[in-house]
C-alpha cells in the first residue's frame, strides 16, 4: 500500500466517523465552529484521493490535469454546499456567509492537501 492510499484512508475514515459522531450528537449545531475542520478536511481528502489515482495510474499528470483539478475541486465544494442546503430542507439564516466559510475553508484544505502530496513526493502533483 502507498503512503497516498494510506493517508486518504486514514482521513477517510476520520471524517467519516467525526461526521456520524457530530450528526449522532448534533454536535454541528451546539459547536458551530466543528464545520470549519470538516471542510478543510474534506479539501485535504479531495487532494489526497487525486493523488491515489495517480499512483494506481488512472490519471496523468499534466497542466490540462491541474486545471481539471482545479476547477472539479471547485464543483465539488459547490455541490456538498447544495446538498447541505436540501439535507437542512432550506437555507440558514446566515447562508451566505456559512457558505462563503465552508468553501473558503475547503480551499485551504485542497491547498493543504496539495503541499501535502508535494512535500512527501508521493506523486507529481
Amino acid at each position: 500500500m502507498r503512503i497516498t492510499t494510506l493517508l486518504a484512508f486514514v482521513t477517510s475514515t476520520t471524517i467519516a466517523l467525526i461526521h456520524s459522531l457530530a450528526m449522532a450528537f448534533e454536535l454541528y449545531w451546539r459547536y458551530s465552529w466543528l464545520d470549519i475542520p470538516m471542510h478543510i478536511f474534506g479539501g485535504v481528502l479531495f487532494v489526497l484521493l487525486w493523488g491515489v489515482l495517480i499512483d494506481v495510474g488512472l490519471v496523468t499528470v499534466t497542466s490540462l490535469r491541474k486545471k481539471r483539478l482545479a476547477m472539479l475541486g471547485g464543483i465539488v465544494l459547490v455541490s456538498w454546499e447544495v446538498f447541505g442546503v436540501i439535507l437542512e430542507q432550506g437555507f440558514k439564516e446566515n447562508f451566505l456567509a456559512d457558505t462563503t466559510m465552508d468553501i473558503l475553508c475547503g480551499v485551504v484544505g485542497i491547498i493543504i492537501g496539495y503541499f501535502i502530496v508535494r512535500s512527501l513526493q508521493i506523486t507529481k502533483l
